[in-house]
């Protein structure tokens, strides 16, 4: 009996090991965003990000960045996050309640 239940509690260890590893490949397979695309809005709040990307801070640490998309609304920059057209923003606070709640 005891052998019984350790080989079927090696089974089960074993296909608990593989499914875990199964799950973990889509993530290795799903290709990188190519480009880090930066949207921002002419205020001061949003310089670290111009100066990151006029310095080439992203490309040393081996990202590809395009250069900067200035917007001139907050709902245009949230509508152009929200559609994947830029994947960094800088988002003040009020911004982001405002985008989650309408």
């Amino acid at each position: 009996m005891s052998t019984t239940l350790d080989r079927l509690r090696r089974e089960f260890l074993r296909l608990s090991a593989l499914l875990t590893a199964a799950t973990a490949l889509p993530a290795w397979a799903a290709p990188a965003d190519d480009a880090v695309r930066i949207g921002y809005l002419p205020i001061t709040d949003s310089s670290p990000l111009l100066i990151a990307h006029a310095r080439g801070l992203f490309e040393a640490e081996g990202l590809t960045a395009e250069a900067p998309r200035l917007f001139r609304s907050w709902a245009q920059l949230v509508e152009a996050f929200m559609a994947g057209q830029v994947n960094v923003v800088h988002l003040l606070s009020p911004i982001t309640v405002w985008a989650r709640y309408g």
